[in-house]
C-alpha cells in the first residue's frame, strides 16, 4: 500500500498522461497509465478576467486571470519583467499585452448583462495622442480614439508605464453590455499605432441595475 502525490503548477491547466511504475522486492514491476486533466476553477464571484497577452496569474487579490484565449487577430507583447508599473500592487498583469491594428475578443457567457473592466497600460508614449484606438462591446461604442496615456496622465499619474482600470469612456458613464447570442464581443481598431490591452474582467449585472 501507499500513496501517490502528484502536484502541478497552480495556474496549469490541460490534460496529460501520466504512467506509474512500482518494482517490488523480486524485481517484478507493474505499471499503469491514465490521464490527468486540471481545469480552470471558476471564480466565486462568476467574472471571468483574462491577462491579455500573457499566461494565467493570480493578482495580488488572489484572483485567476486567466492565460490569453479567446483572441483573433492582434500578437501578444510583453516587457521586461522588471520594469516596475505605477498604481498597482501586482506589475505583472501590465507586463504583457495584446497589440494590433486590429483585433477581437468573442468571450463565452451565458446570455444577460455584463460590464467589461478594461485594464491598460501605455509602455512607448511619452506624450498625448501617440496612440488611438476604438473598442466597441457587443457592437456599441466603450471608447472612441483612446489614448491610454493621456488616459492615465489626466487621472493625475504618470503617463507611461502606469495601470489603470476604465469601464466605458469616462467616469461617469459606465458601459453595460447586453449579450443574447451566448457571446460577448470585443473589438480594438486602431486609428494611430496600434491597439492595446494589459486584461479584461467580465462581470455579469443583476437585472434591473
Amino acid at each position: 500500500n501507499g500513496k501517490l502525490t502528484v502536484d502541478y503548477a497552480e495556474t496549469g491547466v490541460g490534460v496529460t498522461e501520466i504512467t506509474v511504475a512500482a518494482t517490488d522486492t523480486d524485481g517484478t514491476t507493474t505499471e499503469t497509465t491514465f490521464m490527468a486533466t486540471v481545469t480552470m476553477p471558476l471564480a466565486d464571484d462568476g467574472v471571468i478576467r483574462i491577462n491579455a497577452g500573457g499566461g494565467a496569474v493570480y493578482d495580488d487579490q488572489g484572483n485567476l486571470f486567466q492565460a490569453d484565449t479567446f483572441a483573433a487577430g492582434g500578437q501578444a507583447a510583453s516587457v521586461s519583467g522588471s520594469l516596475a508599473i505605477a498604481n498597482t500592487l501586482f506589475d505583472t498583469l501590465y507586463q504583457t499585452q495584446r497589440q494590433g491594428n486590429n483585433f477581437s475578443y468573442s468571450i463565452p457567457v451565458a446570455n444577460g448583462s455584463y460590464l467589461v473592466n478594461a485594464h491598460i497600460v501605455e509602455w512607448e508614449a511619452t506624450e498625448f495622442n501617440q496612440r488611438l484606438f476604438d473598442i466597441t462591446v457587443e457592437g456599441q461604442s466603450y471608447y472612441d480614439d483612446l489614448d491610454p496615456y493621456g488616459e492615465i496622465k489626466i487621472a493625475f499619474l504618470d503617463g507611461n508605464s502606469t495601470a489603470k482600470v476604465i469601464q466605458g469612456p469616462d467616469k461617469n458613464t459606465v458601459i453595460i453590455s447586453n449579450v443574447t447570442d451566448g457571446t460577448l464581443d470585443i473589438d480594438f481598431s486602431a486609428s494611430l499605432d496600434t491597439a492595446s490591452i494589459a486584461a479584461l474582467e467580465i462581470l455579469p449585472v443583476a437585472p434591473g441595475v
